[in-house]
């Protein structure tokens, strides 16, 4: 079941609140969603969100990591099985978590992993909303709202021709972006204080007396991990750190850990962006808009389109309408 809600977030950041009021309003539309976030951004509690807000709440969320089952086994396990499907098989067969999810919603994560010959059956199963046990003939109805999420670009995967195209229509009726913690700075010290406090409700206390010096210091690194990384990079610290010890050491410590981070994050290269183009005319067509601001971001693309005011799925387009020109 799904135990996190909208009232459980508590952001200072406008730029997430507001992602907040959108995902409230796709909740109460039963069409498919899409969130797209890079690893540790909170996606799954975001879909359990949505869920709690939407007129399904009152019945099953069903979890499926479509990366961390075999794909020899995923057929299997979402679409479920007869008696004697193969070897191995559980007597009397077994649901799949399309039929668990019945009148509820399925949160299909890490959707980009699926091979294109799943996607295919997939495709087929959300279209129609029925399905057939593996070793079955016998067609079975469902009722369940579909919440994808991945850390790809899934426009990007389209291109490549690595997902299928009417699968992602199929899928992004609604599609929401959750931004990265470097993009909302205003949250990171609430949010470690937060993780701090499960543990040390004392010390938690005494950091907010310095809360500027650390927040300063927080924000040095870009958590390319999320929410997930400081929640980690707390429990590392309150583990770490001397029961009776000072304040003062404390923060050393973080200072510590947090210039290990960035040396760490310094020494992968980073991806070259492409040079801006002018167009014949001497100014910057959109190629040449988008290509400025990738070398501002240095290549992160999430971050280029929140300075064009656009989405990733909307950059990628105009990149690959470029590409298709020349």
């Amino acid at each position: 079941m799904a135990k996190y809600r909208f009232s459980d977030y508590d952001s200072r950041s406008p730029l997430f609140e507001q992602m907040i009021k959108t995902a409230q309003k796709f909740a109460l539309s039963d069409d498919n969603v899409v969130i797209l976030g890079e690893t540790g951004a909170g996606k799954e509690v975001l879909a359990q969100s949505i869920h709690n807000h939407s007129r399904r709440a009152n019945n099953p969320f069903v979890a499926v990591n479509c990366s961390a089952i075999s794909e020899s086994l995923l057929e299997s396990e979402l679409f479920g099985y007869d008696e004697g499907a193969f070897t191995g098989a559980r007597k009397g067969g077994k649901q799949g978590y399309f039929e668990v999810a019945h009148k509820g919603t399925i949160f299909l994560d890490e959707i980009g992993e699926l091979s294109l010959p799943l996607q295919s059956k997939l495709l087929r199963v959300i279209q129609e909303r029925q399905l057939i046990h593996v070793g079955g003939s016998k067609v079975i109805n469902f009722d369940a709202r579909v919440i994808a999420a991945t850390n790809r670009n899934l426009w990007e995967l389209v291109q490549q021709k690595s997902f299928r195209e009417d699968l992602y229509y199929r899928l992004a009726v609604l599609e929401l972006e959750l931004p990265p913690l470097r993009r909302r700075q205003e949250d990171i010290f609430p949010l470690f204080v937060g993780f701090i406090v499960r543990k040390n409700s004392l010390l938690a206390a005494r950091l907010e007396d310095r809360k500027a010096e650390i927040e300063q210091l927080l924000c040095r690194h870009d958590w390319p991990g999320n929410v997930r990384e400081l929640e980690n990079f707390a429990k590392m610290l309150m583990a770490t750190a001397e029961p009776d010890g000072s304040v003062d050491n404390f923060v050393a410590l973080m200072r510590h850990e947090i210039e290990r981070r960035r040396r760490r994050a310094a020494s992968v290269e980073t991806p070259k962006a492409p040079q801006a183009a002018p167009d014949a005319r001497g100014d910057e067509s959109e190629y040449g808009r988008i290509c400025s601001a990738l070398v501002a971001c240095e290549g992160n693309y999430t971050r280029a389109a929140a300075m064009l005011g656009m989405s990733r799925v909307t950059l990628w387009r105009h990149l690959k309408a470029y590409q298709n020109s020349k």
